[in-house]
C-alpha cells in the first residue's frame, strides 16, 4: 500500500509520444456505479498554442494520468480557458464516454448473435473502428428471444391414419410409411399413380388476406427421380394455391429438391395472401408421371412470417409434440390432427437486438446488460471488463486506520439521500417500466417488478423508448441497492492501487473494524487525498471475535466466548 504523496504527472499523448504537461490540480475518480466509470477534473498551466490546438475534445485527444504506480488513459471530453492566466481546466473520461455519442442513422440488425459478450463486441466495434479485447469472457450470457407462432398445418408430422388426415392424393397414391421420417415416426409416401405429371398431395389451409406467410417442408427421394416432370420448378416441390371464388391461381411455388437418391430437401416458399382470396391449398408434389420412383414428405409447415425465427435462422419445424427449448409447445386441438402452437415461457421480443437509428451506443446496450445482471466499464488503465460479479477477482485488501492512514470518517443512513448516480440509498423494492414500438408499430408497455412483502420504498424507473429485456432487471438493481444502503465517506492517505470492487477494511476512531466492498474512490492528486465509498460493510464491534489476530484462538485467551476479551 502506498502511503506517502508520491509524484504525479498528465501527458498529452500525441502520436508515439507524450508531450508532458503541467499540472495544477487534479481529481480523479472511479465508481462503479456511474459511466463513465473513471472521471477526472484537471486544471494545467498554459500550454503552447500547438498544445492548446491538440486539447480539442472533437479531437478525442487523450490524456496519461499517473499517480504513484497506477497511469490512466483517458479522454478530453471538455475544455475551458482562464482567458486571465491561460490556464486550462477539463474534464477527462474513460473510453464509455464515446458510448454516449453514438447513434447509427439505420436501425442495425444484431438478432443473430444474442449473447452480452456478443453485443458488447459489436458495438464496441461499431463505435470504436476496432476490434476489442474485452476481459473476463466468462461474464457472457446467453439472452435468447421468444416469440409465439403457430403451425397452421393440421397433419404436419403424419402421424395419423390417412383416414382420418385430410390430405388429398391427386394422379397419386399415399400411404403412412416408417421407411423413412424427418419428425416423430412416419412419413407420406407419395407414389405416381397415372401418367398425369401433376402429380400431387394437397391440404386446405386457414390463412388471412393480406397476411405474409411461410410453408416448409421436409422430402426424400430413396431413389432418383425419372422420366417428364409437370415443368415451372413444381416437381419435387411444393407449392401455394389461392382461388377468388371464381378462379384460382399458383401464388407462390418453393425450391426443388434434386433429382438424387437418397437426397433430403427442405424446400419453402414465402408468400402473400391476396385480399379477396375465399380460400388456400397447400401442395406436395411428386410431379412426375407413374414408373418413377415414390417421394416422401414429412414435417410440414406453415407459419406466419418471413420463416425466420427470432436470432434471424431459418425457423426450425415443431409441432405440438416438438420440444423447443424455452416454449410451452402444444396442439390445438387433436393431436397429430389439428394446427398447434409455441408459447414462449420467458418474454424477450425480438426487438431487443434491433438497434434503432438515432439511440446511442450506450442506451442500446444497457437494457441488454442490466437483464444479463453484467457491467462494462473500462477503468481507464487496462481492458475493457465485462463482469458479472461485484467482487474483482483480486485478493487485495485497501486498509485505512485511525491514528495511522486514516482522516476522516463518515457513516450514513438515510430514507431520503441518493448516491451520486442518482439512485437512493433507502430503496427496498424496484419497478422498471419499459414503453416501445414493436415491429409492426404497435405500441407496447411491460413492467419488471421486484418487490419483497412488506416493502416500504420502491425506486420506479421509466425506460422510454426500450425495448422489454425479459425479467430480471429490477431483482439485479434491488440487488445492489441494498448492498449500497450503509454508506460509509471515509478519507486518508492515497493508496494509488485502490478501485472499485475490491476489499477495503476500515479501523475507526470509536474501535471498530468495518469490511466491505470499494463502490467508489477518488484521489485529490494535489493535497494527497484519497476518499473512499464503501458498500456490504459487515461491522465487527470493539473486543469482537471478528477483531482478534489471525493467530489468535478464543482458547488461547479465555475459557469460554462468553469470558473472551480481545
Amino acid at each position: 500500500m502506498s502511503v506517502s504523496r508520491l509524484v504525479h504527472s498528465v501527458a498529452l499523448i500525441a502520436g508515439s509520444s507524450a508531450v508532458p504537461l503541467k499540472l495544477i490540480d487534479c481529481s480523479l475518480s472511479m465508481d462503479e456505479g456511474t459511466s463513465p466509470y473513471t472521471r477526472a477534473s484537471i486544471r494545467i498551466a498554459r500550454p503552447s498554442m500547438s498544445v492548446l490546438a491538440q486539447l480539442d475534445p472533437a479531437l478525442k485527444p487523450r490524456l496519461r494520468v499517473t499517480a504513484g504506480p497506477t497511469t490512466w488513459t483517458l479522454y478530453v471530453t471538455a475544455r475551458q480557458v482562464d482567458t486571465q492566466t491561460g490556464d486550462v481546466s477539463m474534464n477527462i473520461e474513460s473510453p464509455e464516454a464515446f458510448l454516449f455519442d453514438y447513434a447509427p442513422t439505420e436501425t442495425i440488425d444484431l438478432r443473430s448473435s444474442q449473447s452480452t459478450l456478443t453485443q458488447v463486441r459489436q458495438v464496441l466495434q461499431r463505435v470504436f473502428g476496432t476490434t476489442p479485447v474485452i476481459a473476463n469472457g466468462a461474464a457472457n450470457v446467453s439472452l435468447p428471444t421468444y416469440s409465439a407462432k403457430k403451425n397452421l398445418v393440421t397433419i404436419p408430422s403424419m402421424e395419423v391414419d390417412w383416414t382420418d388426415a385430410g390430405w388429398l392424393p391427386v394422379n397419386v397414391g399415399v400411404s403412412r410409411v416408417t421407411t423413412w421420417r424427418q419428425s416423430g415416426t412416419y412419413s407420406l409416401q407419395v407414389t405416381a399413380a397415372n401418367s398425369n405429371t401433376d402429380s400431387r398431395a394437397e391440404i386446405g389451409l386457414s390463412l388471412s388476406a393480406g397476411t405474409t406467410y411461410t410453408a416448409s417442408g421436409y422430402i426424400r427421394q430413396g431413389t432418383a427421380a425419372s422420366g417428364t416432370s409437370i415443368g415451372l420448378g413444381r416437381a419435387r416441390g411444393m407449392s401455394i394455391v389461392t382461388s377468388d371464388g371464381a378462379s384460382s391461381r399458383v401464388l407462390a411455388v418453393s425450391n426443388q429438391a434434386p433429382q438424387t437418391a437418397n437426397n433430403v430437401t427442405r424446400v419453402s416458399t414465402t408468400f402473400t395472401i391476396p385480399v379477396g382470396t375465399q380460400s388456400t391449398t397447400l401442395r406436395l408434389y411428386h410431379g412426375h408421371a407413374s414408373g418413377s420412383a415414390p417421394v416422401f414428405w414429412d414435417s410440414i409447415m406453415v407459419t406466419e412470417g418471413n420463416g425466420l425465427d427470432t436470432n434471424g435462422s431459418t425457423l426450425a419445424y415443431f409441432d405440438g409434440s416438438t420440444p423447443v427449448d424455452g416454449y410451452s409447445m402444444a396442439w390445438d386441438g387433436t393431436a397429430h390432427l389439428s394446427t398447434s402452437s409455441r408459447t414462449p415461457l420467458i418474454e424477450r421480443p425480438e426487438e431487443l437486438y434491433l438497434w434503432e437509428a438515432g439511440v446511442t451506443a450506450w442506451a442500446y446496450l444497457t437494457p441488454i446488460m442490466q437483464a444479463a445482471r453484467t457491467r462494462l466499464y473500462n477503468p481507464g488503465f487496462g481492458l475493457w471488463q465485462l463482469t458479472t460479479t461485484e467482487l474483482l477477482t483480486s485478493t487485495r485488501v485497501v486498509r485505512l486506520a485511525a491514528g495511522v492512514n486514516l482522516y476522516s470518517y463518515n457513516d450514513l443512513l438515510s430514507r431520503t439521500a441518493t448516491a451520486a448516480d442518482g439512485m437512493p440509498l433507502f430503496a427496498d423494492a424496484v419497478i422498471v417500466n419499459y414503453t416501445w414500438k414493436d415491429q409492426q408499430g404497435v405500441e407496447q408497455k411491460r413492467s419488471d417488478i421486484a418487490a419483497p412483502s412488506g416493502y416500504q420504498r420502491p425506486y420506479v424507473l421509466e425506460r422510454l423508448d426500450t425495448t422489454y429485456p425479459g425479467p430480471g432487471t429490477a431483482a439485479y438493481i434491488l440487488q445492489r441497492l441494498q448492498a449500497r444502503r450503509q454508506q460509509v465517506n471515509s478519507s486518508g492517505a492515497p493508496d494509488y492501487e485502490a478501485q472499485p470492487s475490491q476489499l477495503v477494511a476500515i479501523s475507526s476512531p470509536t474501535g471498530e473494524l468495518l469490511t466491505g466492498i470499494i463502490h467508489a474512490v477518488t484521489y485529490d492528486l494535489a493535497r494527497g487525498v484519497m476518499s473512499l465509498i464503501t458498500k456490504g460493510l459487515i461491522v465487527a464491534p470493539a473486543n469482537s471475535v471478528g477483531k482478534a489476530p489471525s493467530t489468535q484462538t478464543i482458547g488461547s485467551v479465555a475459557s469460554s466466548i462468553g469470558a473472551y476479551t480481545n
